[in-house]
């Protein structure tokens, strides 16, 4: 048996209207604009993890080395599945994650380019 009476709760008021969950705030934040150059928190967040590993940062370049794969994984998965809309913007973040790490593998440029070829007229791909 519970301290409270059916139909009434140990907060009465609960949360106010429009109060943003912890996902929410945290997504907000990390999209807000960063500085001058228009840039998101987020954005900057990657562009600073990034830098530390071609700086020589061991844990950021196996942190972003890990994302990088999950990221190409992911992408392979979707365009074996006939389902993967790349833009020209994420080509292009993807060659400069490249670029910038100095890597060589072709598994992002294969499945850019796969992912480009399977692009129908207008870069948006349907199934």
């Amino acid at each position: 048996m519970g301290k409270f009476p059916p139909g009434h709760s140990g907060n009465p008021r609960g949360r106010p209207k429009g109060a943003r969950n912890l996902a929410a705030q945290i997504l907000a934040e990390a999209n807000a604009t960063a500085d001058a150059q228009q840039v998101s928190k987020l954005e900057a967040a990657i562009k600073a993890l990034v830098d530390k590993a071609v700086s020589g940062d061991q844990r950021a370049t196996q942190l972003v080395i890990d994302r990088v794969e999950r990221a190409e994984a992911s992408l392979r998965e979707a365009v074996e599945r006939g389902g993967a809309s790349f833009s020209e913007a994420d080509r292009e973040v993807v060659a400069e994650i490249h670029r910038r790490l100095n890597l060589s593998s072709p598994g992002v440029g294969e499945v850019a380019s796969a992912a480009q070829r399977s692009e129908p007229e207008g870069g948006v791909a349907h199934t």
